[in-house]
């Protein structure tokens, strides 16, 4: 993907936005689930940001199966997968 990288830095700037959190997660969960697409380092980068909005925001993200917690699984799985 030629614009990967500022796909990437578009959708974890969204992440800081309450208004652009959703799309901003919607987005980073089809990163991580297209095969081949992003790096280890990549997708560690992913997983840090999106604890950073859970850490930030837990009373929002209470529920185990809100989408940043699929982000989160999503990432990892694709990561132990491809290793």
């Amino acid at each position: 993907m030629t614009y990967k990288d500022d796909v990437l830095g578009v959708l974890t700037v969204g992440l800081q936005s309450a208004s652009l959190r959703a799309p901003a997660l919607a987005g980073l969960k089809a990163l991580t689930s297209t095969e081949g697409l992003l790096s280890d380092e990549e997708i560690g980068f992913i997983v840090h940001k999106v604890d950073g909005v859970i850490e930030g925001n837990q009373e929002e993200f209470e529920d185990a199966r809100s989408l940043p917690y699929c982000v989160l699984l999503t990432s990892y799985l694709t990561f132990i997968l491809a290793n």
